[in-house]
């Protein structure tokens, strides 16, 4: 092997593990209710349990390899894994003419297959003590549905917003988003502009559609680390790449004239004529030939002009208002996640005493972020009883910067 090869591996690993239900998922209970007429009484659960609930099942195939060059100034490592998840324990709705709302059952396979990418450099070393060292990592995933319980080709996992659900679907990938949307011109000239009604507004699907998903497409990660005479200056920065959420909070904040996005038209015209316009907004209004006309009819900014119009309340709610398409948000984000500065004391000051080094240190975290979206930050869920529910933000609280010190004793 070559002298700058300073090592060279290779992985290869397969594993079978079990996932066990949850307590009180096999028989159905009964709970104890209020006294009926003084006699005691209870009433059976509305979940109906699985006596035959088998243990989830998860099969893992992975290939990686490891290589460090140049004593130690370079260093690769790439993973490569498959995963396939059968007898999935899920709750599925059932028809209230069951007596029940949810039963339990062993349903479908879900494969799960990803890369996982290392990079280990140190650009810079030079004989007065100054170092560079830089470390990326890059990481895509793809979760998808092989299969459901026989007759069932999709389950509705989540629907903490308004109109929008998760859903898992044969054949997609895990955290599909499904909501209504526009109704859009089928052909013509304007296909694909958004339809608009004998109201002004513009039409909105009466059934859920297919947003996207949730999941990011890839991530990756960036440190670099400064360092000289023990005094080290290290960032951190994330990448997110890829899916979409829904906002409850744009759809209320535009809908009530709060966000700066709604002052453009308003400020086109005198104050005195804001709310007693006509709006117009731009998509395709049937004619009586079955084909479609552009309804707005002048473009600069003051949607004052066009073939029917409605008041500016319904030009900004009702353009939201169930309509999770028009809620979507882009989730990809560059966050500025930690940022770094601190001092290794000198050995000599604690000579004496049996610690082998102590550092001090100054942390910020979450100092800045770079997102398409300027109203919140895009890592943000909606919170449930179950806890926090990625691709939904529900009126959420703000992230929060945070900055600290830290004393580091080894002993």
């Amino acid at each position: 092997m070559s002298e700058k090869i300073d090592l060279l591996k290779l992985r290869l690993a397969y594993a079978q593990a079990g996932n066990d239900a949850d307590p009180y998922n096999i028989l159905t209970p009964y709970g104890q209710q209020p006294l009926y007429n003084g006699i005691p009484s209870v009433s059976e659960s509305g979940q109906l349990n699985n006596l035959n609930l088998k243990p989830e099942k998860s099969s893992t195939a992975e290939i990686g390899a490891e290589i460090a060059l140049f004593k130690g100034r370079l260093g690769l490592d790439v993973t490569g894994y498959s995963t396939n998840s059968k007898n999935q324990i899920l709750s599925l709705p059932t028809p209230a003419s069951s007596g029940y709302n949810s039963q339990v059952i062993n349903a479908g396979e879900i494969s799960n297959k990803g890369i996982e990418i290392e990079l280990n450099a140190i650009p810079v070393r030079l004989n007065n003590g100054f170092t560079w060292n830089i470390m990326i990592n890059y990481a895509r995933n793809i979760s998808k549905v092989v299969s459901l319980s026989p007759g069932v080709d999709r389950i509705v996992q989540l629907a903490p917003g308004e109109d929008a659900s998760i859903q898992a679907v044969v054949g997609q990938r895990m955290g599909a988003l499904y909501g209504p949307g526009f109704v859009r011109v089928p052909n013509g000239p304007l296909k694909g502009m958004p339809i608009i009604g004998t109201n002004g507004r513009a039409q909105v699907t009466p059934t859920s559609m297919y947003l996207g998903n949730i999941n990011p497409d890839w991530t990756a990660g960036i440190t670099n680390r400064f360092s000289y005479k023990g005094i080290y200056l290290e960032f951190l920065f994330d990448m997110n790449h890829g899916g979409v959420m829904v906002s409850r909070f744009i759809n209320k904040a535009t809908g009530a004239g709060q966000l700066a996005e709604t002052a453009g038209a308003r400020l086109k015209h005198a104050p005195s004529d804001v709310y007693n316009l006509d709006y117009y907004r731009d998509g395709g209004v049937l004619q009586p030939d079955a084909s479609y006309a552009r309804n707005l009819q002048i473009f600069d900014g003051s949607y004052s002009k066009g073939l029917i119009g409605t008041g500016p309340r319904d030009f900004y709610k009702r353009y939201y208002d169930h309509n999770s398409e028009q809620q979507l948000v882009d989730r990809s984000f560059v966050k500025l996640r930690e940022a770094k500065i601190g001092y290794n004391l000198p050995k000599r000051i604690y000579a004496n005493l049996p610690i082998q080094n102590i550092y001090i240190s100054l942390v910020g975290r979450n100092l800045a972020l770079f997102t398409k979206n300027n109203q919140f930050d895009p890592e943000t869920g909606a919170s449930t009883g179950s806890g926090l529910v990625g691709g939904f933000e529900n009126l959420s609280l703000p992230t929060t910067r945070s900055f600290g010190a830290n004393l580091s004793v080894n002993f």
